[in-house]
């Protein structure tokens, strides 16, 4: 598990392996991945011909 400020808000990751340098990277990526779910704006739904 880390944790990652960004603008001032605690965001926490993540992470398993066997391999702690992998846990702690795997562990790194999800918290990067929950700020940039945040700051997305939703996705548009896209209808093709019926």
């Amino acid at each position: 598990m880390v944790s990652i400020e960004v603008d001032g808000q605690t965001v926490i990751g993540r992470g398993t392996s066997t391999d702690v340098i992998e846990a702690s990277a795997k562990a790194y990526l999800n918290a990067i991945n929950r700020v940039v779910g945040r700051q997305a704006p939703p996705a548009k739904e896209v209808r093709q011909g019926v």
